[in-house]
């Protein structure tokens, strides 16, 4: 977000406008509302202020905006379904892959017509679905009673596969889902009080699903079918009738108390199953409990409301009180002009409950209690000590992300653009901060280049949490390991661990440690290319004219230096870990492995290590390159000290802002196709049975097939950046 160094100016010509308008005898209170909007947008526009659309702009651009009230908690609409239906069908993508995969769901009608059906006729412009006001607590509520479902079912799980660990019983272990259930339910049962406050608060959210059919006859039968639908649910529930948001509503309210009064037929039952005061209860607080289903047509749309009572209908009765006059949804100014397709929206109250509900507390706690009711398990102490921390990690991973508002547009600009604004993100990484490596992905036969500001402390937070589950992995495995073995699988594997345990486990710590050295030595900007420029090296079997007319891929890993001696420590490290696992292996008689030792180059202050094996060409010769800035880890020594070069003469300033990442399609649809004449051209050669020459020409029409559908995409690209103080993604699937 821009700061201004003095903000109190832009208040003069503000206290101007509103000291004039007072003395004008408070005309602005009578004046149309517009013309103060006109007057506060030129001052703003003269100031260089943006400017915002008026809720009746927003909802002609996104119409659903202008009917649901300003404080829903999520909207989704996808507009021109028919258009787009018919556009999907026409493409040579979607013929080969509906001819590659014909048993596929509608595979038969174009894929998606069986889909398009359920939701609505061919005439369909937009469908929309409404969550109203009240997810907060639906999904809160909802957590509490997950949260305990969870622990029973990992309590199970965790005691049926320890006791079949200790059996022997391999087949348990793989049936332990279904063996557990029995005791599941019963542990629910017995538990059954602890859900009875967030079952006594749950209730069905306010939701809204829409369909606009621009055809009238389509529309009246498709009005009819809902109201035909709900004659069929509740044929003994009271009808109801109401107004909302322009819309006359008919349909049902669905009472608890009948099935309280079918509940109250078994109590005996349920009194067994949970206690008589505990069903008692349970039949009380069904009987609080109502649906409302009803539905309207308004305008060309076909309404269907649920919700817990008419008031929560999230339609809202006038413009100034929908969500298009809301500012959360303000992304949708810059849409203005644009062939729009679909909208996302979804309220920050709602997404940070999502965040605060994330714990696994209960999934913990149940593989603990699991493990410690377990039959002849031993003493899991050491393995429950390690599961204890998981949580403690966890919630030190979450406090790295933030929920703000949601919002997503999907348009049309030379292609499908899928934008999304704010929503959950990591914090601290640097998404407002330019990149300086954008040359680095403009080579002509580059794949697939990504470029971005790694979140270095998140980072190290995420490498702790998974050295705590290998950690739980290796210490669980050793006490099962320790177990009397009941069966010879199991001895078998008891005997495989001490092997591991005598001559892995050191030099596997060596290679993981050094990994997480090395990542810790780099500095935040790091950058990913492909390209498919390589030099194919001579390969026994393949013909000279393949090698010389097919190039292979290239990959490269290029990142700041942030502690040059750290990463010359971590290469060590890992090197030694390496050449550690492969000399054990040799001594088991695993084979005859070797690491031979890397060649180096130096030059200027950069070194470079990279295998010579007389085999491989300069492009295929995996490689790591270091200076005092840069560092690339490659498989091509040739593309490493190219790359690097290119990084040497980097400049932040006036480079894109963000994560970025390209594929470019164009340029694999051209190599494949190349690619795919050599081979035809060598055929005789590469495949030296007539049989495989056969098949490979009866397989020719689907390749070509495949390639054509292709190359009606031009690139795909991704980028994530900060814009106005919120994040902001755009996908983009480019059309040649």
């Amino acid at each position: 977000m821009m700061n201004f160094a003095r903000p109190w100016i832009y208040a003069v010509p503000f206290s101007t406008l509103l000291l004039t308008q007072c003395q004008k005898e408070n005309a602005a209170e009578s004046a149309p509302k517009s013309v103060v909007e006109a007057v506060v947008e030129e001052v703003a526009e003269s100031m260089g202020l943006p400017v915002g659309l008026s809720a009746e702009e927003r909802a002609r651009i996104v119409p659903i905006t202008g009917m649901v009230k300003a404080d829903v908690d999520g909207v989704a609409s996808l507009k021109q379904v028919g258009e787009g239906l018919a556009k999907l069908r026409g493409l040579k993508a979607w013929e080969f892959f509906t001819e590659l995969a014909p048993g596929a769901p509608g595979a038969e009608t174009g894929g998606m017509g069986s889909f398009a059906q359920v939701l609505g006729p061919q005439s369909s412009q937009e469908w929309v679905m409404v969550f109203g006001k009240g997810m907060k607590d639906f999904l809160s509520n909802l957590r509490v009673i997950q949260g305990r479902l969870s622990y029973y079912q990992y309590r199970d799980l965790s005691r049926t596969a320890a006791e079949s660990v200790v059996k022997g019983d391999l087949e348990g272990m793989e049936n332990m889902e279904s063996l557990g259930q029995g005791s599941l339910l019963e542990g629910i049962s017995g538990d059954m009080k602890m859900f009875l406050p967030a079952l006594k608060e749950l209730s069905i959210p306010p939701l809204l699903f829409g369909v606009q059919i621009e055809d009238e006859e389509e529309r009246v039968m498709t009005s009819g079918q809902i109201s035909q639908l709900l004659a069929m649910v509740g044929q003994q529930s009271e009808l109801v009738a109401f107004e909302a948001g322009g819309g006359s509503f008919t349909g049902l309210k669905l009472e608890g108390a009948m099935v309280a009064e079918q509940m109250e037929a078994n109590a005996a039952e349920l009194s067994a199953q949970f206690g008589s005061e505990v069903a008692q209860e349970l039949i009380s607080l069904v009987r609080e409990k109502q649906v409302v289903m009803a539905s309207a047509t308004m305008g060309q749309y076909v309404m269907l409301y649920l919700g817990p009572d008419v008031e929560s209908c999230p339609l809202a009765e006038s413009l100034d009180d929908s969500l298009a006059a809301n500012s959360e949804v303000s992304f949708i100014d810059g849409f203005q002009g644009k062939a729009t397709y679909g909208f996302l929206y979804g309220s920050k109250e709602v997404l940070s409950t999502g965040l605060e509900n994330s714990s696994i507390s209960d999934t913990v706690s149940g593989v603990i209690d699991g493990l410690r009711e377990a039959e002849g398990f031993g003493d899991p102490r050491e393995l429950i000590a390690l599961l204890g921390l998981v949580e403690d990690h966890q919630e030190a991973l979450m406090k790295f992300y933030s929920a703000d508002t949601f919002g997503g547009m999907i348009s049309e600009d030379g292609g499908l653009v899928f934008d999304t604004f704010g929503g959950i993100e990591i914090t601290g990484n640097r998404q407002g901060k330019a990149l300086s490596l954008g040359s680095l992905g403009e080579g002509e036969r580059t794949l697939l280049f990504a470029d971005g500001m790694a979140s270095t402390d998140y980072q190290k937070a995420m490498h702790e949490y998974l050295d705590l589950l290998c950690t739980i992995a290796y210490t669980a495995a050793q006490h099962v390991a320790g177990l009397e073995p009941a069966t010879p699988e199991m001895a078998r594997f008891s005997e495989w661990f001490q092997v591991f345990d005598e001559n892995a486990r050191e030099n596997l710590l060596k290679v993981w440690n050094g990994i997480t050295q090395a990542d810790a030595g780099l500095g935040a900007e790091r950058a990913l290319v492909v390209d498919l420029a390589g030099a194919m090296p001579s390969v026994p079997g393949i013909p000279p004219a393949v090698v010389e007319k097919v190039s292979i891929p290239r990959a490269s890993y290029v990142a700041a230096v942030k502690d040059r001696a750290q990463l010359g420590e971590a290469w060590l490290e890992m090197e030694g870990g390496l050449r550690g696992l492969l000399v054990e292996a040799r001594e088991m008689g695993a084979g005859d492995f070797s690491l031979p030792a890397p060649t180096s180059s130096e030059k200027d202050g950069q070194i470079t290590w990279y295998y010579d094996l007389a085999a491989y060409s300069d492009d295929a010769k995996p490689s790591v390159t270091l200076n005092d800035d840069w560092f690339a880890a490659s498989t091509s020594r040739h593309q490493a000290l190219e790359l690097l070069d290119k990084a040497a003469q980097a400049d932040s300033d006036g480079g894109r802002v963000g994560a970025w990442l390209k594929l470019d399609l164009d340029v694999l649809s051209d190599y494949l196709s190349e690619t795919l004449a050599v081979v035809e051209e060598q055929g005789a050669e590469l495949f030296p049975h007539p049989d495989q020459w056969e098949k490979f020409q009866q397989s020719l029409p689907k390749i070509r097939q495949g390639i054509a559908a292709l190359e009606e995409f031009k690139e795909v690209t991704i980028h994530e950046r900060e814009e106005g103080g919120q994040r902001r993604t755009t996908f983009r699937i480019s059309m040649d």
